[in-house]
């Protein structure tokens, strides 16, 4: 319950700063999009992240990290980013004993 108290407060505080960095614009030309891609140099949807660590090459993390990758390295688990037959990305969790679940089920199945 202390990490779903802390992640609200993580979200709402990053919502007040993107909107604090969206007012400063001067025209109503910029977006959000715009202001993510003048920070990140990535368009929204143009990348994918991998579990919920920083890049190593200096690069600071965007956003609060995903709340299921998070339990699922508490848990003793890693998180793996795979692929489906189409492309798309999900997270599993993967256990020393070889064991892999979904991370939002396995996130799901406990915290509700």
């Amino acid at each position: 319950m202390k990490i779903l108290k802390i992640m609200t407060c993580l979200l709402i505080l990053g919502t007040v700063i993107s909107c604090t960095e969206v007012s400063k614009n001067t025209g109503p030309e910029k977006t959000i999009s715009d202001v993510h891609l003048e920070k990140t140099g990535h368009h929204k949807g143009g990348h994918k992240k991998k579990g919920h660590h920083p890049k190593k090459d200096g690069d600071r993390m965007i956003g609060m990290p995903n709340p299921a990758s998070v339990y699922c390295t508490e848990q003793g688990g890693e998180s793996v980013t795979k692929k489906d037959e189409q492309g798309n990305e999900y997270g599993i969790c993967k256990f020393k004993d070889g064991k892999e679940v979904d991370e939002w089920q396995f996130y799901r199945e406990n915290h509700e």
